[in-house]
């Protein structure tokens, strides 16, 4: 009896293990992410991070204060919504900002120096030169998921703006594309690493 045994328990430690081991791709919204829509005001350990909205010109200024601040600094400012997250160095904010209808662009905000840049243009175009050119989607929907432990690297989920004609003709899509998830550099947007998935990576995914 002890034989069945063992061979049941193998594939089940290995399939615990691989479960522990990933990162779901569609689950992003961890305790690390604050969403904005307008007026807010969230309080995390260590630091609070705070929205507020100007209605004349729809803006809204998004500010964080650490424990070594002795006020908010403004690190963002835009017109719609976002999700921001701290940086583990406490220096850099990750930002996903959704700006218009089903089109999201991502950012890397400096909180010292005030400035911020867009990290995710060459991961579009190299997803978007993947598609066969029979499926070429409308346009590609990047959606940042994670800093690596350094702030060096950033996950970024790329989904597809395809428009299909029926439901099986967007299950094909589904089916033959397939590199969705790519590590690209938070200061300059490089593209560093492809995962081929488009639902788990690695959770050690910065290390390739």
């Amino acid at each position: 009896m002890k034989i069945p045994v063992y061979i049941f328990l193998i594939p089940l430690c290995v399939l615990l293990y691989s479960c522990q081991q990933s990162l779901n791709l569609r689950e992003t919204n961890s305790s690390a992410w604050v969403s904005f829509g307008k007026e807010a005001t969230v309080i995390r350990d260590g630091y609070k991070m705070m929205q507020r909205f100007d209605p004349p010109t729809y803006a809204r200024s998004v500010y964080v204060q650490r424990k070594s601040d002795k006020q908010p600094i403004l690190f963002y400012t835009h017109k719609r919504r976002i999700e921001a997250a701290l940086g583990h160095q406490g220096q850099l904010v990750l930002i996903n900002d959704y700006f218009a209808t089903k089109a999201c662009k991502v950012v890397v905000a400096d909180i010292d120096s005030g400035k911020n840049w867009q990290i995710d243009e060459a991961a579009q175009r190299q997803y978007m030169r993947t598609a066969p050119k029979n499926w070429l989607p409308y346009h590609a929907i990047p959606k940042a998921a994670a800093f690596s432990p350094d702030d060096k690297m950033v996950l970024i989920a790329m989904k597809s703006g395809y428009v299909a004609s029926s439901a099986e003709e967007a299950d094909e899509f589904g089916r033959r594309f397939r590199i969705w998830s790519y590590v690209v550099d938070s200061m300059d947007g490089t593209v560093l690493h492809v995962h081929q998935t488009n639902r788990t990576v690695p959770s050690n995914w910065w290390q390739f």
